[in-house]
């Protein structure tokens, strides 16, 4: 005890140095810390509450947005920026024009063919076809074994861009806005004596070029059966 009473005295000086330095760096933290804030609750909870002069509406005001008939197509048309798609699995043949289009095959062929209501059905049939099932080849070896079409059938196309208000061109071999001229030579109808054709206009669209329709033409004698 007495030891350390001694020491004591002996640093007296050191030991005031030290508790006044330690005075000063709790005095410097202390003005340095921002005042303490107690946990109180936001806002005055006997406050007058203030109804918003702008009431909320139950919903949204409706958009309009433009139709859009479903499924897809291999035939589009674009009339008010929205794509207009028409599934061909619904669509028929017009058989009431058939007429019209025998004579424009007629008239590009350079000659009288031969137009029969099967022949025309099978064309229809193809139609579907290529349009339905994207050619493939297993409907279309039925349709043509089905048909008794082999080995007479020659040559088969679909022939999109048709406007079906103006099939009744002054020009026999322009069918709604389409000139056969332009898609068949005269090589195309060698040998050939018959054909079937199947059009399928697009109902309400008359005036666009939407309409097609499937042209067959067949050998009736091939030189295989001679």
């Amino acid at each position: 005890m007495l030891t350390l009473t001694l020491l004591v005295r002996r640093n007296l000086g050191v030991i005031a140095l030290a508790l006044t330095v330690v005075a000063i760096v709790a005095v410097i933290a202390g003005a340095s810390l921002p005042p303490a804030r107690g946990a109180t609750p936001l806002g005055d909870p006997n406050a007058v509450v203030v109804e918003p002069t702008v009431a909320v509406p139950d919903s949204l005001p409706p958009v309009a947005r433009p139709g859009v008939v479903p499924v897809s197509s291999t035939e589009r048309l674009d009339t008010t920026s929205a794509v207009m798609q028409i599934d061909p699995a619904t669509r028929r043949p017009d058989a009431s024009v058939a007429s019209r289009f025998h004579a424009a095959i007629a008239c590009v062929a350079g000659r009288d063919l031969t137009f029969d209501p099967s022949l025309d059905a099978a064309a229809a049939d193809l139609w579907y076809v290529e349009t339905v099932y994207r050619g493939d080849f297993n409907r279309m070896e039925r349709v043509i074994r089905e048909r008794n079409l082999a080995p007479n059938l020659k040559f088969s196309m679909l022939i999109p861009g048709v406007v079906a208000a103006r099939l009744n061109n002054p020009d026999p071999c322009i069918v709604g806005d389409v000139d056969l001229r332009d898609i068949f030579t005269a090589a195309d109808f060698d040998g050939i004596d018959a054909a079937g054709v199947a059009f399928f206009p697009m109902p309400g669209f008359d005036n666009h070029p939407v309409a097609s329709f499937t042209v067959i033409l067949l050998d009736l004698d091939p030189p295989a059966a001679k």
